[in-house]
């Protein structure tokens, strides 16, 4: 069924100039992460999460914008039109500014539950009555750690979904947006589905592949995780990792196009 869709997304995941581009959001992206991560040995488990969570954010709003303009790229390419590289950024500016802006709901979500579990924490310190807190209310953090889960899902549901409706949609109004999603994927939620999964499938595979062969490659190193050597270690092993995920995250908004201009799988 999605079999002319997968080819023809695949068949411009490696062009040069989107493969540079992309890559070099990802590398932002990286760095940001990185940079938080080194900050995790100076806090508690409860700063852990928000040093985990919040770069994930903020990462989601870069691929948001990058993703709008990729798409873009590729439906020119796809209809055989010239066009200018730099005159279709400068069009997709302020399409990529709203996308990016569609992350704030989940970094308010975020907030919240991350200061509730905060509240719980506290609460279980209290003398005498912390004990029977965290044993008889032991259901919240559950809840809120199921809370947190569904915020990493939601976020390649805004990536694979919301990102070909705001490059390609008629309206950067939110409420329409969301409106006019709704609607689309409503009409044939399994199909949508399995045009989630085949998208996303090979960034799993890639990026399942590549994290622990990057964790072993750090634990060969013998670096101090705490010094600013393994930061710097970090770096360096990033640029391949990001060089080799890139194609497969560079498919991912191909066929997200793919899908959302042939909703039948056609």
């Amino acid at each position: 069924m999605f079999e002319k869709s997968f080819n023809q997304a695949l068949g411009r995941s490696f062009e040069k100039k989107r493969f540079f581009f992309l890559a070099s959001v990802l590398v932002l992206a990286g760095l940001l992460n990185i940079f938080c991560r080194s900050f995790v040995f100076y806090t508690g488990k409860w700063g852990d999460l928000s040093l985990f969570f919040l770069p994930l954010i903020f990462s989601l709003g870069l691929l948001l914008a990058a993703g709008v303009f990729l798409i873009r790229l590729y439906q020119y390419e796809q209809k055989g039109e010239i066009f200018s590289f730099r005159k279709v950024l400068f069009d997709s500016l302020e399409s990529m500014l709203f996308a990016s802006y569609l992350t704030l709901p989940l970094l308010l979500i975020f907030l919240i539950l991350w200061v509730v579990l905060g509240i719980f924490l506290v609460l279980m310190q209290v003398p005498l009555f912390g004990m029977f807190f965290s044993v008889v209310f032991a259901f919240l953090p559950m809840l809120l750690f199921f809370g947190f889960l569904l915020l990493l899902i939601s976020i390649v549901f805004m990536a694979f979904f919301l990102t070909p409706s705001i490059a390609l949609g008629s309206s950067l109004k939110m409420r329409e947006v969301i409106s006019h999603l709704c609607h689309k994927i409503g009409s044939n939620f399994s199909l949508h589905l399995l045009g989630l999964t085949i998208g996303i499938l090979p960034t799993a595979v890639v990026f399942a592949l590549l994290l622990p062969a990057a964790l072993w490659t750090k634990k060969l190193t013998l670096v101090d995780p705490s010094s600013v050597e393994n930061m710097v270690l970090e770096i360096v092993i990033m640029v391949p990792f990001v060089a080799i995920l890139t194609p497969a995250v560079n498919f991912f908004f191909n066929f997200a196009a793919q899908l959302y201009d042939a909703p039948h799988g056609e």
